[in-house]
């Protein structure tokens, strides 16, 4: 109960201090004050969240030492990775690309698109640190420590595990759709970016 607890103490806190990173992901961009962000926040995530508490609440679970120091490593990787990830981009944006990330300046390429007013704009794609890897280091970041999340509970019921479930079944379907709208967006300039850093999600496999 303690690990499930501060593992969601810590994503929600996250997220309330660095809350105007929304609006750079395609979620904020897009969706805005949709039906599929008010539904989703107000009644499907309030759920979803709290599912390994309530389950902990009733089946307590007590890890060994081992197990409850590798599910918080896992945690704590997939936390770091998401978070230096959205940082990461954020900071590319922020200065156009001209920035140091992982000790080295930035690789990028120049993409421009059109908003529906009719404007050109300019943004970067960046092809450095975890972005140089795959194309959707934060929803790796994101998978992983969700599934922590859900280890704090054990092994011995499914239920705790349906957050994964649908967190992993929405990411993959995210990374398509994510790609189709950047590929609409930027055109040649995705494909290129795409040449670059081949993987979506894992080197060698996705």
């Amino acid at each position: 109960m303690v690990l499930a607890t501060a593992f969601r103490a810590v994503i929600v806190v996250e997220y309330f201090y660095y809350e105007e990173w929304f609006f750079e992901t395609l979620d904020g961009a897009h969706e805005r004050f949709s039906f599929y962000n008010i539904y989703g926040f107000a009644a499907i995530m309030p759920q979803i969240w709290t599912l390994q508490t309530h389950y902990l609440a009733l089946h307590p679970v007590q890890l060994s030492n081992s197990t409850a120091v590798a599910v918080s490593a896992l945690f704590a990787a997939g936390w770091a990775l998401n978070h230096y990830a959205n940082q990461q981009k954020n900071l590319s944006r922020q200065t156009a690309g001209k920035c140091v990330i992982w000790g080295q300046e930035a690789r990028f390429l120049e993409a421009k698109y059109r908003t529906a007013d009719g404007k050109t704009h300019r943004t970067v794609l960046l092809c450095s640190g975890w972005w140089g890897v795959v194309r959707h280091a934060n929803y790796v970041g994101s998978l992983l420590y969700t599934w922590a999340a859900c280890l704090a509970c054990g092994t011995t019921h499914l239920f705790p595990y349906t957050e994964a479930i649908v967190v992993t079944l929405t990411v993959l379907h995210r990374c398509f759709r994510d790609e189709a709208r950047c590929r609409e967006k930027y055109g040649q300039t995705w494909d290129e970016y795409c040449q670059r850093v081949r993987w979506r999600m894992l080197p060698g496999v996705f």
